[in-house]
């Protein structure tokens, strides 16, 4: 009798504080799927990341900010082709809407890792803090690749899944 009052009493207070919006038990959720990035040959410090994020909730996130430990800038690119000329510009923030995603490609959006403390070696990982508007963050390894290895065998075989809490 008192464990099934002490349990109504508990599920009682969490609708109360519910209904007064001091707590959400609904949490945003961001899938992240086949991450790569590049080897860098001798000498190069800047490479790039591949990967797709799904927002799997019933809200729109919108990435703001990425870093690593191991880059002095990681930043948000986007290739556009201007006439004949591929040009590269930066992204200051990409919205992924509610049950939708976003992928960053060879020649499309593309995670640029700047000032590299040491060159990423095929083998390595490299790890990654995604810093969402609402707040949210999720840090993730990738694996680095090597020039000559395919995106798809990557995309199958090195997905990850992080869930993202406001």
């Amino acid at each position: 009798m008192r464990v099934q009052m002490k349990k109504w009493g508990l599920l009682t207070l969490i609708w109360v504080f519910g209904m007064l919006g001091l707590v959400s038990v609904q949490a945003s959720e961001v899938v992240i799927v086949g991450g790569y990035a590049r080897e860098m040959p001798p000498g190069v410090v800047n490479s790039a990341v591949y990967l797709t994020i799904k927002n799997t909730s019933n809200e729109d996130v919108v990435l703001v900010n990425v870093s690593s430990e191991r880059a002095a800038q990681v930043m948000i690119h986007q290739n556009t082709l201007q006439g004949d000329m591929m040009r590269m510009r930066p992204v200051e923030q990409i919205e992924i809407a509610a049950h939708d995603q976003f992928d960053f490609t060879p020649g499309g959006h593309h995670l640029m890792i700047m000032g590299l403390t040491k060159p990423l070696q095929a083998g390595q990982e490299l790890d990654l803090l995604f810093q969402f508007k609402a707040g949210q963050g999720v840090e993730i390894m990738v694996p680095v690749v090597g020039n000559s290895d395919s995106s798809e065998h990557h995309n199958m075989h090195n997905s990850m899944t992080m869930k993202v809490q406001n």
